[in-house]
């Protein structure tokens, strides 16, 4: 697998004591620090996910964390064991069962048990950059540059779904997969959207039927895509930002851009929350888009 570090999603300390303030806000949350004093492994955080269980989970430059809201376990590789974490860059975290994640290293996919506490199998797409998504059940995709796959748990293995043949610039903000398990793809300097579905992610036969259509999702070339669980937050060719909830089937402006982008720089995240828009930048400061009286938004 190659990956390349300057493309990952990569959240600091601070960035999280941002999110939490912004949090606080509204007054019905409480604002705290996870840092090396409670036990982080590391600083630079590059994933976070919360588990059916309700634990958040951390992927870090050194090791997994696990945090209770008390205390934070961390797993690291250790080749002593029978199986073992790849790497302990965790580029990644998704759900692959009530009981399991898909933990994504710097040079591999693991399948972890959160019961066990361990790492049950071990995935290698070799010389392909790859992203793992799956929804809350569990159904799972890699999306590739070259190819797309999908894990059969019949066969407890990932299947070749078919080539690849989109322009996909960053991969971990392009795609997602819905609640029945379809994933769905917004391909860079494009107009429309990719969806993909399978019959069946338990068929006791490898031959795989996919089923791929399209639909209209913009009129102009899409240049940037940033993919929160069904909401997709886009920029244009001219640098509009737009909203397009999938559930909803619904477009919202939100402004023109370009001004932030030579102010600030590159995007790494963009995402609503509430009714203002968040942008993460790539010194990991935030600026927050306010929505105005006259449904407009402008800059925090």
């Amino acid at each position: 697998m190659i990956r390349s570090i300057s493309n990952m999603k990569i959240y600091l300390a601070s960035l999280l004591i941002a999110c939490f303030q912004v949090m606080l806000a509204s007054s019905s949350y409480s604002s705290f620090t996870i840092n090396h004093l409670q036990g982080l492994s590391n600083s630079a955080v590059l994933s976070i996910l919360q588990d059916n269980q309700g634990l958040m989970w951390f992927g870090t430059y050194d090791g997994l964390n696990c945090y209770d809201g008390r205390t934070i376990d961390v797993f690291r590789t250790d080749f002593s064991k029978g199986r073992t974490l790849d790497n302990n860059i965790i580029s990644r975290i998704q759900i692959a069962s009530d009981d399991k994640l898909w933990v994504q290293s710097y040079s591999g996919v693991n399948l972890f048990s959160t019961d066990s506490l361990s790492v049950i199998d071990n995935y290698v797409f070799p010389d392909e950059e790859v992203i793992v998504f799956s929804n809350r059940k569990g159904d799972s995709w890699i999306v590739g540059k070259r190819n797309l796959y999908y894990y059969n748990t019949y066969h407890r293995c990932f299947v070749k779904a078919g080539a690849m043949n989109l322009n996909l610039e960053n991969l971990q903000q392009s795609a997602y997969v819905d609640g029945q398990g379809g994933l769905h793809i917004v391909p860079v300097n494009d107009t429309k959207m990719i969806h993909f579905s399978l019959s069946s992610f338990s068929a006791d036969s490898l031959q795989t039927s996919l089923d791929v259509t399209s639909s209209p999702l913009h009129s102009k070339v899409i240049k940037k895509t940033f993919i929160q669980s069904g909401v997709i937050c886009f920029i244009d060719e001219a640098d509009d930002l737009y909203l397009y909830d999938v559930s909803k089937k619904s477009k919202v402006y939100i402004r023109n851009i370009g001004e932030l982008y030579r102010k600030y720089g590159n995007f790494m995240n963009v995402f609503p929350f509430y009714d203002d828009i968040l942008i993460t930048l790539h010194t990991g400061a935030l600026v927050s888009l306010k929505k105005c009286k006259t449904s407009q938004y402008g800059s925090l």
